[in-house]
Order: structure tokens, then sequence, then C-alpha cells
């Protein structure tokens, strides 16, 4: 993990892979904590079937051993990380299926508060890229109720302001967007990629209220963290992208509104896939810039 957050992210996962192949067949936690460590480097690194396949793996392991307390904590984040995988590359009804499984079974394997917190939440984005708006927003409220770890909390405040973004409610994804962005930015540091994603929420609220100045700022700071740690053609830097574009457009600059919008079609189709929904979007936006030049007054 020090190779990781130093950027040294090749040599971080030679280590795991390494780790993986000397903790097999023999110890089986610390195989299944390798092969987490893996999959959230490949989850950051939007390779989102690579990561699916590894929690495969990991859950497989921790499905054959016996149900202590902790090994059902560990089973549980391994479910939510899978459904985050398989929600990335637009498998939503598969994450759906997925978290649900993650709360239910025998009473005495009940999911204990602060992981059910988690899975709620999970939820709850599924639910919202699903366009379940109402059921979203249950999930949300359920996961805010029970939450005590302030990175949890963060996260949930960012979804909240994301649905409301979802719904067009730009006033009210404003407070919980900023709320995400400075209890993130408490906890990691103003350089963070979980500041940066929150910049990059904030910034796109601040878009829907028109307030392009301040929205440029924010998603320009997303933009340069995610380039800084992953490179130009990362998922992350698509989605800054995509909005920057739009930023772009409203202020009367169809140029670099198209070449924003286009290098984000171009990360997001190398990422996802052309049948993504996300490159819908995607592709509706550039025909708006193309077929009206000048926005509408």
């Amino acid at each position: 993990m020090r190779l990781w957050r130093a950027g040294r992210l090749r040599r971080a996962q030679q280590q795991v892979v390494r780790a993986i192949a000397l903790f097999d067949g023999a110890a089986v936690v610390e195989l299944v904590g390798a092969l987490l460590t893996l999959a959230d480097f490949e989850f950051q690194l939007a390779r989102y079937a690579d990561a699916e396949a590894t929690l495969g793996r990991a859950i497989r392991l921790l499905d054959a051993a016996p149900r202590a307390e902790p090994c059902q904590a560990t089973l549980v984040d391994a479910l939510i990380r899978l459904a985050n995988s398989q929600r990335r590359q637009g498998k939503l009804d598969v994450a759906e299926a997925t978290l649900r499984g993650a709360i239910a079974g025998p009473a005495e394997h009940a999911t204990p508060v602060e992981p059910l917190s988690a899975v709620n939440n999970a939820l709850g984005v599924v639910y919202k890229d699903a366009g379940r708006y109402a059921e979203a927003a249950e999930r949300y409220a359920a996961a805010l109720a029970t939450s005590t770890h302030t990175d949890l909390t963060a996260c949930i405040y960012h979804n909240l302001a994301g649905l409301a973004h979802a719904e067009g409610r730009f006033a009210d994804a404003l407070t919980p967007a900023r709320t995400a962005l400075m209890l993130h930015r408490r906890e990691h540091g103003p350089t963070a990629t979980e500041v940066a994603a929150d910049a990059a929420v904030l910034g796109a609220v601040l878009l829907g209220l028109g307030h392009l100045d301040e929205a440029e700022t924010q998603l320009g700071q997303a933009y340069r963290i995610w380039v800084r740690r992953f490179g130009p053609d990362h998922y992350e830097v698509a989605v800054c992208l995509h909005s920057l574009g739009v930023a772009r457009y409203r202020r009367g600059d169809p140029a670099a509104a198209l070449r924003s919008l286009d290098e984000a079609l171009r990360i997001k189709t190398s990422v996802l896939g052309p049948d993504h929904p996300e490159i819908a979007a995607l592709q509706h936006n550039l025909a708006v810039v193309h077929a009206h030049p000048r926005p509408a007054r």
C-alpha cells in the first residue's frame, strides 16, 4: 500500500500479485486480504471486469470459510466491492442482486450495523443509476442514520448530492456536496482522490446552478488530481472532461467544448465499451453542440 500511495502503481500491483502467489493454498485470511487489495487497485485503475473476477475469487474463499464475525464483515465488504465493479460495467440488476445477497441469510449471520450502512449506501447508488430515485433516497437515509465512520458518512453525503443532481434539484445538492468535500478533505488532505471525486460532484452541481466560475474551479481541481494520480486516460478524468465540456459550451466556446467532450467519449468508450449507458449521454451532448454551436440564452 505504501508503494500505491507513493504513486508507484505498477510496482504495487507486482508486489500484491507476488503475495497472492505466496499465500495461495496456504493462508486463507492472508490470501483474501491480498486479493481484496489487488481488486481495489484494479477498481481504482478502472479495470472493472478484472476487479470483478478478483473479488469473485475472494468471495468463493470466504464462502468456504467458517462464518466467524470478522469473516462475515469481510465477506460483506467484498460483496459491496463486487457490486460496485458490476455497477460500473452497467450491470445494475446483477449489482442489486449481489448487494441483496450481502444482507440476506440466516439470522445468526446477520449483517452488522456499520457494514449494513455501507450496503444501503451502495444500493442507493445502484438505484440512482437505474433511475429509481425514491428507493435510492430511502437507502441513503437508512445508511446515514446508522453510519458511525467519517469516510462512510462523507460518501453518503457525496451520493445524496449526486442523487439531487440527477433529479435536477441543484440547490438541494449543494449542501451535501460541500459537506462531503469538507469531510474528505479533513480526513485525507486536499489532493486525495476522495477529494477529487467530491470536487467533481460539487462542480457539476454548481454547473447546474449556473455558477460557471466556481464550477470550473472545482472541476479543474478534480481533473488535475485524477490526471496526476492515474494519468490522462482514466475513467474519472473523462467524468471531469464531460462536465468541463458542458461548462465551456455554456460559456459560448463550442470548439473547447467539443475537444473536452470528444476526449471524454474516447476515454469512456475505451474503459466502458461502446454500449454503456454513459456513452449515450456523451453522444447526446456532442450532438447538441454540433447542432447548436451557441447555447440558447
